[in-house]
Order: C-alpha cells, then sequence, then structure tokens
C-alpha cells in the first residue's frame, strides 16, 4: 500500500507538472500568434510614375543617388546649354525619365504624403501597386497577408533552410529534425491557402531534407498534385570528397494546388542541326506540302510532322530542302531533296542543369540564380 500511494503522489505531481508545462507553452503559443505590429511602410515607384514637380527633389537626393550608383545606374551632370537633369544606365543612351526605382525611406514623411496623395489621384494605391516585399519572419509574414491575398497567388518559390546542421549562414540553419518539419509544415498550409486554384509552389531542398520535404507536400498538397522533382545545379566543384560522390545537385519539387494548373512549356537553345523530317519505320504513304512542293514518304515510312505543324515551322524559317540528299519515295520515284527540320531548341524537362542555381550578384552565400527565378 505504500508503494502505491507514492506512485499516485508521483502521477499526481508529474499531472500538475505536465499541466503547468501546457499553461507554459499555450502561452508562447498566444504571443507568437499574436499579430505584430508594423513597424514601417515604404513604398518603391519607378522614376516614371514620379509626379514632375516632384522629380527634381528626387534628383537632389544623395542617398538615392547613391543606391542607383551602387544598383549600376548614373546621374548625368547638367550641362550649360541644358540645366535638366538627366540619369541614364552605363552603356546606354542617357534619356529623361527612365525606370529607375525611387524609394521613400530616403525621403521625407512630408515628401511621402505629398507623392501618395498624388498618386492617389490616379487610382487606388492597391490597385496601382506593382509588389509587396514584406521584411519579416515569415510565419507572421505570411499570416498578414492571407488576409488579403487568400486564393489569389500564381505562383510561390520558397527556399527555406535545408538543416545541414552548420551556423555559417545569416539564418538559423540548426534545428532539431521535428522542429524543422514542423516548422516547413506551417508555412506550407499557409502558402497553399494563398494559391488560386490553378497555382503552383516550387520548395528547393537539397540531400539533408528531400525526403522530408517530398512527404510534408504530398500530406498538405495531396500527393496525386505532384508534378516534377526538378533538378537544379548546385556547385561545379570537383574537389573529392571522401567515400562519397560530390553533390553537385539540388532539388526543386513541383507541386500543384489541385487538378486545374496549365504549365506552359519552356523551351531552351540548344546547337542548330537539321535533321531529317523522315521519322520512324511506320507506313504512311500521305504526302506532304514542304515549301510548295508535294513529297511522299520512302516506303514503310512516314512524315515526322504533320502539315499543320510544317507550315508553321516553314513560317518561321526552319525547314529546308537539302539537295545534297535523295530517297526513294513510296512509288519507287527518286526524290532529289530530303526536307529537313532545324533544331535550335528544346521543350525543357526537369533536368534543369544549364542554367546556375545559385548566383553572387550580392554576395550572399545562398542567393538564387536570377536565370532560375525566371525559369520557374
Amino acid at each position: 500500500e505504500r508503494h502505491i500511494a507514492r506512485a499516485k503522489v508521483v502521477e499526481n505531481i508529474g499531472k500538475r507538472i505536465i499541466e503547468f508545462l501546457s499553461q507554459i507553452e499555450e502561452f508562447q503559443k498566444a504571443l507568437w500568434e499574436k499579430k505584430k505590429f508594423v513597424l514601417s511602410t515604404d513604398y518603391v515607384i519607378t522614376l516614371d510614375r514620379i509626379p514632375e514637380e516632384l522629380q527634381n527633389e528626387v534628383l537632389k537626393n544623395k542617398q538615392q543617388s547613391k543606391e542607383w550608383e551602387e544598383l549600376g545606374f548614373e546621374i548625368a551632370t547638367p550641362s550649360a546649354r541644358n540645366d535638366e537633369r538627366r540619369v541614364s544606365v552605363r552603356g546606354t543612351k542617357s534619356r529623361s525619365n527612365l525606370k529607375f526605382p525611387v524609394d521613400t525611406k530616403y525621403f521625407s514623411e512630408d515628401f511621402k504624403e505629398t507623392l501618395l496623395e498624388k498618386l492617389s489621384q490616379q487610382g487606388s494605391l492597391d490597385d496601382l501597386i506593382d509588389g509587396v516585399l514584406i521584411k519579416s519572419e515569415n510565419w507572421q509574414a505570411l499570416n498578414l497577408i492571407l488576409g488579403k491575398y487568400k486564393g489569389k497567388v500564381q505562383c510561390i518559390y520558397i527556399d527555406p533552410p535545408f538543416n545541414t546542421g552548420t551556423n555559417e549562414f545569416l539564418y538559423k540553419n540548426k534545428y532539431l529534425d521535428s522542429s524543422w518539419v514542423t516548422m516547413m509544415c506551417d508555412r506550407l498550409e499557409l502558402g497553399r491557402r494563398l494559391l488560386k486554384d490553378d497555382g503552383s509552389i516550387y520548395v528547393r531542398i537539397d540531400y539533408h531534407g528531400n525526403h522530408y520535404v517530398r512527404s510534408l507536400m504530398d500530406m498538405v498538397f495531396r500527393e496525386e498534385n505532384f508534378r516534377n522533382e526538378v533538378v537544379i545545379s548546385r556547385t561545379r566543384a570537383k574537389q573529392e570528397v571522401e567515400n562519397q560522390f560530390i553533390q553537385q545537385t539540388e532539388s526543386l519539387f513541383f507541386y500543384s494546388k489541385g487538378n486545374q494548373m496549365i504549365l506552359k512549356s519552356v523551351e531552351r537553345e540548344r546547337g542548330p542541326e537539321w535533321h531529317s523530317l523522315l521519322h520512324f519505320p511506320r507506313a504512311d504513304d500521305k504526302p506532304r506540302i514542304i515549301l510548295d512542293k508535294k513529297f511522299y514518304p520512302p516506303r514503310g515510312r512516314r512524315w515526322a510532322l504533320s502539315q499543320e505543324r510544317i507550315d508553321r515551322f516553314a513560317e518561321r524559317g526552319k525547314i529546308r530542302i537539302n539537295k545534297e540528299e535523295s530517297y526513294v519515295d513510296c512509288h519507287g520515284r527518286k526524290v532529289v531533296g530530303v526536307p529537313e527540320l532545324l533544331y535550335d531548341s528544346e521543350i525543357v524537362g526537369n533536368e534543369w542543369l544549364d542554367i546556375p542555381g545559385y548566383s553572387q550578384a550580392q554576395h550572399f552565400p545562398t542567393e538564387n540564380s536570377e536565370i532560375l527565378l525566371k525559369r520557374v
């Protein structure tokens, strides 16, 4: 009986401790989920949209001029004949009112209010804004924009911490696996709510977490909405690694929100080569009109393209008759000149190793390549 009594005491103490810890966790959760204050809001507006009466003040702003120089722009010095200030891009002809980014953080509140008031006369600011950039903890930012952008986002691209276990980056990259998975799951669920019904999402990851990401994506977006695992370039390094192959690639997991997504094919350039339009050995003696001449295929073969596609390629200058070649058509006649198609591009598949995965333009160690983002 004494042992039973002690066990009950321990049980009661354990329950009290669990209840206390649960209260702490609930309090921490409430603090975390509480909406945060927006510390500041600024606008980046291209110079051509700044009212003319405010442009001189913009061009006189030294901080703005310094930023333009850092971005590769420059301000031409006014000449004696023409006191009009001009801005130009290095290597291009100088002209007024280029689409230079004007950041209101470099200007006074009075200037900002005047500018926004004049822009509002053209229409709603929400309608005039082309994009939103938020500097925030990402979970808080996603919740902030959910009310306005729920079901309106066409495409999401995320490059989360890979959880490699190192602290060499400017962001946390060393989590317990369970914490990392929870963090990812919360944000993927919010991302799904933001997507349009025909929207899609790309998640970049490497071998440290690709097995977790695939499982999470299957759970949040459903397995049937998996589209591709795209292979992208990580590094071209050739240094030796002990007992393993060099990790030269990473993955992009591509999912749609549902079955309404339509993916437009993407082409990339390839070395120009001319190939015969004669295709697989399957009998089809229907002729094609190629560059105003009727051609029959050889016996037992067929043309590779339909008449419609041949006409389309011919309009683009990608069809020719190679008069140095000949063949015998399905009627036993010798034909001098073989129709050929120019292959100077190809449809992009799930291998994207032709473009860089990272960039060093801003000297950030994990800066995503702009070329990669444009393809997405």
